[in-house]
């Protein structure tokens, strides 16, 4: 009688986390996680399903280094499945401009002066004009150029008046 209890209360027990690997699927597809994230999941229930436990065997089924199991099985939280997103691979500090003002107002009256000009020209008149400024390069002349060239073109587009394309 209490064996048979016993084995009622196991079963209702591995219906529920049954269950709850089917509830992480769910939850995972309304979420819409990629197929990376969801290639983990899987990682994570045939962990507790089929291996009980045993990271060396979901490791060897899945064909995968144990050091990136233990990465994601750490990352896991299953209140929230977004952790087995991947992280944002862009820089967090990008690189600022290194040039003053004045610079940029030589260099741009340079240009304009020398429109055919690339960068080693006009650094090198701007060198005999200015001989007192040290601080300049070519690579940052190349990046004035850039960003007025950028400011000249989006300026052009405001001053452009639309078209319509429709014929009558």
């Amino acid at each position: 009688m209490v064996f048979e209890q016993y084995r009622a209360n196991q079963k209702r027990l591995k219906d529920r986390v049954f269950n709850k690997y089917a509830l992480w699927r769910k939850t995972a597809c309304a979420l819409g996680l990629s197929k990376d994230s969801l290639r983990r999941l899987e990682w994570v229930i045939y962990y507790y399903e089929k291996t009980d436990k045993n990271a060396s065997l979901t490791c060897r089924h899945f064909h995968i280094y144990r050091s990136q199991w233990y990465y994601w099985f750490k990352r896991f939280d299953e209140k929230n499945l977004r952790t087995l997103e991947d992280g944002d691979r862009a820089p967090k500090n990008t690189r600022q401009k290194e040039y003053t003002p004045t610079q940029y107002e030589r260099i741009v009256k340079l240009r304009r002066r020398y429109l055919r000009y690339g960068k080693k020209k006009l650094y090198t008149i701007y060198k005999q004009l200015y001989p007192t400024d040290l601080s300049i390069s070519e690579w940052k002349v190349q990046c004035i150029i850039q960003c007025w060239l950028i400011l000249q073109r989006s300026k052009t587009r405001e001053n452009q008046p639309e078209t319509e394309t429709s014929q009558s």
